[in-house]
């Protein structure tokens, strides 16, 4: 170690006291008293100090590096002096953005730590000055990797990993990368030895989030799905937001809704971090109550449908009742007299309307004004233009929703492009026809139409032998057909009639797509001819195979109530009062209010398939494919499905060849 001024100042002294002793001992002894020279007063390393304290205290980060700088070049430290300069240059260095000079003194920093046998690392000044210099990295893609490889390390103290994995998500984010900067945290928590550490990271995470801006938050909000959001970090994400919409009583019941799923469903560490929001909040403003009226057929020939989606509605009442949840659930009878009535008369609170089935109950809502003192989210494939979004809103599968899920399986999974489409002589059949034919268009697939006379059963085979341009004769040969699918949105009962004739007519190669109409009845059919439906697709919004927790929670519930097995209708009034009582809505709400509740409600777990809503209230579901089978239905293996149709075509192709031989034979 180099002499400080304390040695020097020995030094000093020691040669006075020989140079008193070699006078004594010669004799030269003088009555005068010797004093040291006259030294000239400077600064010691401790004003120094202070002064840069105060001047970075004070937000002159400048002058702080400056002095701090002259201290570190004046080699006249202590270690226990040097320490805390290095500090205090490290952050200075940092909120000047000279990032790289603080960095270099945080690893000076931890050199001389390591000599009092202590690592920087797990210091918390030592850590904010790190987190200040990566932050303040002029190249965002140097800072990000810094940070990475500082939470990659297996080496590094998990206190500093949390700061580096923190760090790298705020880095991310600023750089609108919010799903990677999830990804990047949900991989740190997985690695964490512990839930100690686990818990930490929520913690952290969570104190983060509450110092972020709206549009960060929002980043990381739009990451959230059903699927992801009980695990870290998208749990913690949901508890800000959840927290944020409880800031506003009128968004309380929706808060209430979030908060009460994932205390008792988030997947975290700190068990006990969803009820530390939530208790003191319930305390504040109590447990929400709220009202839901269904409108249902209850008697007449739907009222089995009714009953249905009616015992899901219950079912989904009494687990939220479970949960602590206040609410209530009217149903009303909408194939009794006066039950328009009843619907004016419903106390207040009842904002929240479901249903009704029947277009024509809902067009005597609209007519008798009662759409605009209820929110209206009908169990309807469609609304008239200017309707959805405005006035009413759907909560069902649309037709473009069959179309849809058949058009990319087709398209994009088994490269089709060119499709057929035969539909019976009537306006439903018009309208799938041109409701197909639009879609198809946009994806540049070719198209030929046929069409059927569903009175006349006897002529369905002479419509398929001219959609497919067959010979019809008894030894003619496959016909050359001139698309590779063929759209049959017709009910089971008719498919089963037409399908076997292009069979007759040699064409085994079509891909077969069906619509949701086939799965109500293979729902409730067993031995099912399969023989002529091995390249058969159809789409549908139930899947009995499901196995989300919704969909489990439904099946148990209605399994501990004695009241049967789920289907697409108790489904459908399930997941209708769970997503209503995340909407929160107690009072008459304007269109743009009931779209930005819709926003953050239909992130929930649905046990049918998901429906999602666009910013301007437009429904749409991802509806599940499947195949018919000798037992009903099975979900679609698109991969067993390429592999089969492919066999089909080179066996067709093989038998053609063979064809044409005999008859060149002949």
């Amino acid at each position: 170690m180099r002499h400080t001024p304390f040695f020097r100042r020995s030094a000093f002294v020691a040669a006075m006291l020989m140079a008193a002793m070699i006078a004594f001992s010669s004799g030269c002894v003088s009555k005068k008293v010797l004093t040291p020279p006259e030294q000239t007063t400077v600064p010691v390393a401790d004003d120094l100090l202070s002064d840069a304290a105060q001047a970075y205290s004070g937000g002159d980060y400048a002058r702080s590096e400056r002095l701090t700088k002259s201290l570190l070049d004046s080699d006249t430290l202590t270690l226990k002096e040097r320490l805390r300069v290095l500090e205090l240059f490290a952050l200075s260095a940092a909120a000047n953005n000279h990032a790289h000079l603080a960095l270099d003194a945080l690893e000076q920093w931890r050199a001389a730590a390591r000599l009092q046998g202590e690592d920087a690392r797990t210091m918390q000044p030592w850590r904010q000055a790190w987190r200040a210099a990566v932050h303040h990295m002029k190249d965002s893609a140097q800072a990000q990797e810094t940070a990475a490889a500082v939470a990659g390390d297996a080496a590094a103290p998990w206190t500093l990993r949390i700061d580096a994995a923190l760090t790298l998500a705020r880095l991310l984010i600023r750089d609108e990368a919010a799903l990677d900067a999830a990804v990047q945290l949900e991989g740190i928590w997985l690695q964490a030895p512990d839930n100690a550490v686990r818990a930490e990271l929520e913690k952290r995470l969570f104190a983060d989030l509450g110092r972020a801006d709206a549009a960060a938050l929002k980043q990381l909000s739009d990451t959230l799905t059903a699927d992801n959001t009980p695990r870290f970090p998208y749990a913690v994400i949901a508890l800000e937001q959840a927290r944020r919409l409880a800031a506003d009583t009128a968004t309380w019941p929706q808060a209430w809704q979030s908060l009460a799923y994932l205390r008792a469903h988030a997947k975290l560490a700190s068990e006990g971090l969803a009820d530390s929001i939530l208790a003191p909040l319930e305390q504040q403003y109590g447990r929400p109550e709220q009202g839901i009226a269904l409108c249902l057929p209850l008697t007449g020939p739907y009222s089995g449908i009714g009953w249905k989606v009616a015992r899901g509605a219950g079912t989904a009442q009494w687990q939220m009742a479970q949960d602590g949840m206040n609410l209530s659930l009217r149903i009303i009878n909408t194939d009794a007299t006066g039950w328009e009535k009843e619907l004016k008369q419903l106390p207040a609170g009842y904002t929240l309307v479901g249903g009704p089935l029947r277009s024509d109950i809902f067009q005597t809502a609209q007519r008798q004004g009662l759409t605009g003192n209820h929110v209206f989210f009908t169990f309807l494939a469609s609304l008239d233009q200017g309707v959805e979004g405005t006035q009413a809103w759907r909560f069902f599968p649309a037709a473009t929703d069959q179309t849809d899920a058949l058009l990319q399986f087709a398209v994009s999974g088994l490269g089709i492009d060119s499709m057929g489409v035969m539909v019976p002589e009537e306006a439903f059949g018009r309208r799938m026809r041109d409701l197909f034919s639009q879609q198809a268009a946009t994806q540049g697939v070719g198209l030929h139409h046929a069409s059927y006379n569903p009175a006349d059963v006897t002529s369905w085979g002479e419509s398929v032998r001219r959609f497919l341009g067959a010979a019809g004769a008894k030894d003619a040969l496959p016909p050359d057909t001139p698309f590779q699918a063929v759209f049959l949105p017709d009910g089971w009962k008719a498919t089963e009639v037409l399908i076997p004739y292009f069979f007759f007519y040699q064409e085994d190669r079509l891909v077969l797509l069906g619509s949701s109409l086939w799965g109500r009845t293979l729902a409730a059919k067993n031995n099912v001819d399969v023989r002529n439906l091995g390249l058969a697709v159809f789409p549908d919004a139930w899947n009995p195979h499901l196995e989300s927790p919704a969909a489990r929670q439904l099946a148990e519930g209605m399994q501990e109530a004695g009241t049967g097995t789920p289907d697409f209708w108790s489904g459908l009034g399930y997941d209708f009062v769970r997503f209503g009582a995340r909407l929160g809505l107690k009072d008459t709400a304007d269109a743009a209010t009931v779209n930005a509740r819709i926003a953050e409600a239909q992130m929930m777990d649905f046990s049918m398939a998901p429906i999602r809503w666009d910013a301007g209230g437009h429904a749409s579901q991802k509806l599940f494919l499947f195949q018919p089978s000798a037992d009903g239905a099975v979900p679609l293996d698109k991969d067993a499905f390429a592999s089969r149709l492919k066999r089909v075509r080179e066996r067709h192709n093989q038998r053609l060849e063979i064809l044409r031989q005999q008859k060149a034979g002949n």
